[in-house]
């Protein structure tokens, strides 16, 4: 979550798993509430329109599913896993 919300990344090679160049125009706000780890965030998929929406930080896709994310209807503005 730290990488994330100071943006630590190496913004030139964030790829999407279907190859597509991630950038993000704002990470949005940290969450304390339950629910996704960041609100609100700018993103920009490849070349399509920008999207506004929610972030989940996780070491590995599995956990989306181990956590019951897919379940929890708080989870359903996440743009970003």
């Amino acid at each position: 979550q730290v990488v994330w919300h100071q943006q630590l990344l190496r913004r030139d090679r964030v790829r999407l798993e279907d190859g597509r160049r991630l950038r993000v125009l704002s990470p949005g706000v940290r969450s304390s509430a339950g629910g996704p780890d960041f609100q609100g965030a700018a993103l920009r998929f490849g070349r399509d329109a920008v999207v506004v929406g929610d972030v989940e930080v996780h070491l590995g896709s599995s956990t989306w599913f181990e956590h019951g994310h897919h379940l929890d209807p708080r989870y359903d503005g996440v743009r970003l896993h």
